[in-house]
């Protein structure tokens, strides 16, 4: 399994164990110098739960699994 399915893996389940709808993720490289991907789908869960989308990121790390957020 290569990091990239890894990563979509893990946000899955961290999606679903915040109750939000984990069929439209989408996991891409960022082209930012701190970070290697990044998850636009927050900004839609955001939208649809009416949520800042800071907070649902922050969400979604703390149900990561420590060992693919670190």
């Amino acid at each position: 399994m290569n990091i990239s399915k890894t990563l979509q893996e893990a946000l899955k389940m961290s999606f679903e164990k915040n109750g939000f709808d984990a069929s439209d993720i989408t996991l891409t490289f960022s082209n930012r110098p701190e970070a290697d991907y990044q998850c636009n789908s927050v900004f839609a869960i955001a939208k649809k739960q009416g949520m800042n989308p800071e907070e649902v990121a922050n969400k979604i790390i703390d149900a990561l699994d420590q060992d693919i957020a670190e």
